[in-house]
């Protein structure tokens, strides 16, 4: 699923175990979404049974 919205700021820890974090700013919006289609196609089995 992809969703789009208002991005926050992000926790992240240092060091793997750790217990120090940092914060990261907000990761700008690399996609934009213009609209979905969803495509059902048959296997190709059930089209060779046709």
């Amino acid at each position: 699923m992809i969703g789009q919205g208002e991005r926050g700021s992000s926790d992240y820890t240092v060091e793997w175990g750790g217990s120090t974090q940092r914060t990261a700013g907000p990761v700008p919006q690399a996609v934009t979404l213009r609209g979905g289609e969803y495509f059902f196609m048959p296997s190709l089995a059930f089209l060779r049974s046709l």
